[in-house]
């Protein structure tokens, strides 16, 4: 007990103060404190594990530092787990695969059949067999990811090589990841593997089935298959299995099989890239962005290629359009036919350009002709002709041939200028008085540039 005289105790006096008794209550009633906890124990038959934990708790709050190590004839286990609201890492992380879950951990129980069996698994087939890594009459088996290894033997009868794995609780739109690791063996190699969840109604309803196949794998090198399935809507759990599909050749190896079930929105990050449901950032930078489709609010985009586009509402400050790249082809066209005697001009077809650009223009006629002039074997010629300034652009002289025949007649108009300027597919005869001649499918068309 501590007396306190204004006098003798103040701010700024000298102090000699004798503590007979204290009492310190805290604030509130939560408790607080620290458990540390190792183990290390070898065992007589050559196993060996050890473990350490640090807990931290104050109140209903706790953080965990737990470190597992295991290895015996059972397998071999190595475990870090940290729990914490928050987790704050300075510096580098490096790992092979970063899975955001809802921290249910792996829903296949016994996944790399650590302990040589197939605990956890029901209605293995005959077929199936636990192959261990320093089995010289597998060749896969010897660079396998684990220990054990799951090996599936050939089989004619789909039905007998179905291993049900385990059944997970579900809704429609929960996310998972699902893979496995797969190889094959034999002299012979034709190997398909397939991972399936069965999904189900509440009442036990077959809804369908996610299922991620490798079809006809054929090395003994390890492969990685992997997938991310969505229950469907409706669903309230699903069945999970690995089956072989019928036939085939040589031994089907297999192990670490996982499901995870992902927080719905959240992140799956690999070494190949990023799966999430999105993506909320202030900038993404990256040398390229391949997407199915991209929608976006606005974009302010640096440099486009762009194959093609649909755009709505278009407002553009600055356009830069190469030379001669807006074009339109101008024409006109008649089927019906005109006939026209000797020592005749007529008109087949009229097109009025209207040119933007000062450059030349490049015009093409076209006329099938019908029982042409040939009475006294003067010429006719078809032209294409420049009304405007009274100047013949080109012609083609046509004469006896068989009936009916197409004449083609291509000119430039080398005057550069501007505004309208008519052109005229035409026929001229000479002295012809007594022949007649049909003309169909009459043609003028020109390639206007605008830029």
């Amino acid at each position: 007990m501590a007396n306190n005289n204004a006098s003798q105790l103040g701010g700024m006096a000298a102090k000699d103060i004798t503590i007979h008794r204290i009492q310190i209550y805290p604030l509130t009633f939560v408790e607080a404190g620290i458990i540390e906890h190792r183990t290390a124990i070898a065992s007589l038959q050559d196993g060996a594990s050890a473990g350490y934990l640090i807990k931290a708790q104050a109140g209903g709050e706790v953080s965990l530092l737990e470190l597992i190590a295991a290895d015996g004839s059972a397998g071999t286990a190595s475990v870090a787990r940290i729990s914490a609201d928050s987790i704050l890492l300075d510096g580098s992380v490096a790992m092979e695969k970063l899975v955001i879950t809802d921290l249910s951990g792996n829903l296949v129980p016994n996944g790399t059949f650590a302990y040589g069996d197939f605990r956890g698994w029901k209605n293995v087939p005959s077929t199936a067999s636990i192959a261990y890594i320093n089995n010289p009459a597998a060749i896969a088996t010897t660079n396998s990811p684990t220990e054990y290894v799951l090996r599936l033997a050939t089989d004619a009868a789909a039905d007998r090589a179905i291993a049900v794995v385990g059944k997970v609780t579900a809704k429609g739109g929960d996310l998972f990841y699902s893979r496995y690791d797969l190889a094959s063996g034999g002299a012979t190699r034709d190997v398909t593997i397939r991972m399936q969840i069965l999904w189900y109604t509440r009442e036990g309803g077959y809804i369908s089935a996610s299922s991620v196949t490798e079809a006809n794998y054929a090395s003994t090198a390890w492969y990685t298959r992997e997938s991310y399935p969505v229950a469907p809507a409706g669903a309230a759990y699903g069945i999970v299995r690995i089956l072989r599909v019928a036939g085939g050749a040589g031994d089907a190896y297999i192990t670490n099989v996982e499901l995870v079930k992902r927080r719905n929105g959240a992140t799956l990050i690999t070494p190949g890239g990023i799966t999430t449901g999105d993506i909320a950032a202030e900038a993404i930078t990256a040398d390229k962005v391949t997407t199915g489709e991209l929608i976006t609010a606005s974009a302010q985009i640096k440099n486009a290629i762009i194959n093609n586009a649909k755009i709505a509402n278009l407002s553009v400050d600055t356009i830069k359009i190469a030379d001669d790249s807006v074009t339109k082809f101008d024409y006109s066209f008649t089927n019906g036919s005109v006939t026209v005697g000797g020592n005749s001009t007529l008109t087949l077809a009229t097109l009025v350009l209207a040119r933007s650009r000062n450059q030349p223009a490049v015009i093409h006629g076209s006329v099938t002709v019908d029982f042409p002039p040939n009475g006294d074997g003067d010429p006719a010629y078809i032209q294409i002709y420049d009304a405007t300034n009274g100047e013949v652009v080109a012609g083609e002289r046509i004469s006896t041939s068989p009936n009916p025949f197409k004449v083609d007649v291509f000119g430039v108009d080398t005057r550069t200028t501007t505004g309208n300027t008519t052109y005229r597919l035409r026929i001229v005869t000479l002295n012809q008085t007594s022949v007649i001649t049909t003309l169909t499918k009459r043609f003028i068309g020109a390639l206007n540039t605008f830029k």
